[in-house]
Formats: C-alpha cells, sequence, structure tokens
C-alpha cells in the first residue's frame, strides 16, 4: 500500500504546517482523524472537519456487518476519538 505524504505536504495550496489553513472548508480525510491526539494536531493546523470511514471500501467483498455491530464501532470511536479530542 502506497504512503501518504505528510498532511502538511498535502494541504498544497491551502497551507501548511507553519501556516495556518484558513476557516473557509478546511476538511481532512487523513489517518490522523482516527486518534484523539491526531485530530487535536489537524485543528492545529487549522483542519475544522475530518471524514472518517469505518470500512475499506476498497477492500471489495460484502460487508457482512450487522447494524449492532455497525453502530458499536461508532460508539466506540465516539468514545475513544470525540469524547478524548474535546478535552
Amino acid at each position: 500500500m502506497a504512503k501518504w505524504p505528510p498532511l502538511s505536504i498535502r494541504a498544497g495550496a491551502k497551507g501548511s504546517a507553519s501556516q495556518p489553513l484558513s476557516r473557509r472548508g478546511n476538511q481532512a480525510m487523513a489517518p490522523e482523524a482516527y486518534h484523539a491526539d491526531g485530530v487535536k494536531r489537524l485543528e492545529d493546523m487549522g483542519v475544522h472537519e475530518v471524514m472518517v470511514e469505518f470500512r475499506d471500501a476498497y477492500a471489495g467483498g460484502d460487508d457482512n456487518r450487522t447494524l449492532d455491530q455497525m453502530l458499536a464501532e461508532i460508539d466506540t470511536f465516539a468514545e475513544d476519538v470525540i469524547v478524548k479530542s474535546r478535552r
């Protein structure tokens, strides 16, 4: 699997780690979004919205998870990432 460049490089013309992104339309879909510390780092860079997925859509195959399993993943993410990143 290809390794993505650091977010500050991917931000390109919109900004970098040393130059905050503007407050309008700054979204990230990055591995940092799956950990509370990463969310805080993104926020420090000016990102105010992150997108996460709970399934690798590129892996192919059927998604055999039950609704209860999917909801449990969302609950775990809320407890481990959202709540901790707001402290």
